[in-house]
């Protein structure tokens, strides 16, 4: 059963007053989250990595508004980022690129 909408505005209200809360102590995010083991998914990815970059690097433009040559610098920055700090790095995949060829 989903939730009611009495459940959502209560969810809502809480979060508000939470998210005042620590805001109040100075704990931001950095503070908070790293202690909670969260796993990434693709969309966490994205967001959080992958668009904050092209936002940074293209004039607060995100992965949609990117033409191929900007997708590629963007991903490459990001494997170097994630690759120097926590030793992990994921190829481009090419299985997808038009007419099944490599465009890195």
């Amino acid at each position: 059963m989903q939730r009611t909408g009495q459940q959502n505005k209560c969810l809502h209200d809480g979060l508000r007053h939470l998210a005042d809360e620590l805001n109040e102590r100075g704990l931001d995010m950095k503070a908070v989250l790293p202690t909670i083991d969260i796993p990434w998914t693709m969309e966490s990815a994205k967001e959080y990595l992958f668009n904050r970059i092209a936002r940074i690097m293209f004039d607060g433009r995100s992965s949609s508004e990117l033409d191929t040559t900007e997708m590629q610098q963007v991903w490459d920055v990001l494997m170097r980022h994630t690759g120097e700090k926590h030793g992990v790095t994921v190829p481009w995949p090419t299985q997808f690129n038009e007419g099944g060829k490599d465009e890195t």
